[in-house]
């Protein structure tokens, strides 16, 4: 996710023309790509923190907030809803030492 928002951040950069074509004003555009690299960066090292976690209930808990997070994306949410659902099984709650 973080990496996405790095990209996209940079093409915005390199091409600002495709968000002018829009009729944005030039500083909306400017602040979105200032956001969009601010994003990127807090969350490609949130996800790679998230990487390490052990199997402990509370990373369950931690793991399922990224997601659910995540697919409030409209871009995200077809590849994260069915992770969600398979999250929820009952096999990886019980690798999560959560009881079933």
């Amino acid at each position: 996710m973080g990496i996405v928002n790095l990209v996209l951040a940079a093409f915005f950069w390199m091409r600002p023309d495709v968000l002018s074509a829009t009729g944005l004003p030039a500083g909306i555009v400017s602040s979105l790509t200032s956001t969009l690299v601010g994003l990127g960066l807090v969350l490609g090292v949130a996800n790679l923190f998230l990487v390490f976690l052990p199997l402990k209930p509370w990373c369950y808990v931690v793991q399922l907030t990224n997601l659910s997070i995540t697919a409030a994306g409209c871009v995200f949410a077809p590849l994260c809803v069915p992770m969600i659902l398979a999250f929820r099984d009952r096999e990886v709650q019980r690798a999560y030492g959560l009881p079933v």
